[in-house]
C-alpha cells in the first residue's frame, strides 16, 4: 500500500545479470549493524575456447567424428582455465560441386567429449563437418572435413 495515497502498489521483479557478483551474508547481528553485508565482485577472466582438430571416418551409413579437446578434463592446466569449453556443437553441410553449403547444427556434445556419430547421413551424399566449441565468452571453429559418399 502506497503510504501517500493508500492505494495498492504492484511490484514487479526484474531479472538482472550482475555477472560475478555475490552478497556476503552473515546472521551475526553485530555484522549486520556494522554494515558488514556487502556485495563482492569476483573478477573472472574471459577467454574464447581454443579450436579443435577434427577428423572423420565413414562406416556404411554412420559417420564417425572425433576431435581434439585443447582443455581435457585430466590436463594439468585445465582446472580454472578460462578457455575451458562448456560444450560442442556439431555442424554439417551438404557439399555440391565441390562447395559446402550452409552449415546446420545436427547435434551437441558435452564439455570434454571428443566423439560424435552421425547416424542420419545419406550414403549417397557428400558432407562437410565442423565442430564449434563454446563457452560464455564465445565460440571457436574446428577445421572442416569433407566426407565422400559411399
Amino acid at each position: 500500500i502506497d503510504p501517500m495515497t493508500g492505494n495498492p502498489v504492484t511490484v514487479t521483479n526484474k531479472m538482472y545479470n550482475f555477472g560475478w557478483e555475490y552478497t556476503w551474508h552473515c546472521h551475526i547481528l553485530g555484522h549486520e549493524e556494522n554494515d558488514m553485508m556487502r556485495p563482492i565482485e569476483v573478477d573472472v577472466p574471459h577467454t574464447k575456447p581454443t579450436s579443435s582438430q577434427l577428423v572423420s571416418a565413414r562406416s556404411g551409413k554412420l559417420i564417425n567424428l572425433s576431435w581434439s579437446d585443447p582443455t581435457p578434463a585430466g590436463g594439468p592446466t585445465t582446472l580454472g582455465n578460462p578457455a575451458n569449453e562448456i560444450g560442442f556443437r556439431i555442424e554439417r553441410a551438404t557439399v555440391a560441386n565441390g562447395k559446402a553449403g550452409p552449415y546446420k547444427q545436427i547435434g551437441t556434445a558435452l564439455a570434454n567429449a571428443t566423439t560424435y556419430v552421425d547416424a542420419t547421413a545419406s550414403q549417397s551424399a557428400v558432407y562437410s563437418y565442423r565442430v564449434v566449441s563454446y563457452n560464455a565468452t564465445g565460440t571457436a571453429l574446428s577445421n572442416a572435413v569433407t566426407v565422400p559418399a559411399n
